[in-house]
C-alpha cells in the first residue's frame, strides 16, 4: 500500500535526519580536535534538474551556524541542508 509505504519512507528519514543531528552536535563538542570527517552531500546540476552527491574528507575550518553552513580545509563550502551523511574517521 501506498500509505505504508510513505510511511516507512518517513521513518527512514526521521532516522537519517536525528542521526545527522547527533553526528552534528558531535562536530560541535570536537571541533577544537579538528576531527577528521567524510561527509556526502548532494550537488545540484546547473543545467538541469538533478545533480549528484559527492563525498569528500577534510576537517572542518569553521561552523557557520546561523547560515547552517560548514566551511572545509581547503574553503569549500557545504550547506547543512545539502548534507546526507557524515561520519567521524581516523586521521590518514
Amino acid at each position: 500500500h501506498p500509505r505504508v509505504r510513505r510511511q516507512r519512507q518517513m521513518c527512514i528519514r526521521d532516522r537519517s535526519t536525528r542521526l545527522l543531528n547527533e553526528r552534528y552536535h558531535e562536530l560541535l563538542e570536537r571541533f577544537a580536535e579538528q576531527p577528521w570527517i567524510s561527509l556526502t552531500y548532494f550537488v545540484p546540476d546547473d543545467r538541469k534538474e538533478g545533480g549528484k552527491y559527492v563525498t569528500v574528507q577534510s576537517t572542518v575550518k569553521k561552523i557557520k551556524e546561523y547560515e547552517r553552513q560548514l566551511v572545509l580545509a581547503d574553503e569549500r563550502i557545504i550547506s547543512m541542508p545539502d548534507i546526507v551523511s557524515m561520519q567521524f574517521l581516523d586521521r590518514p
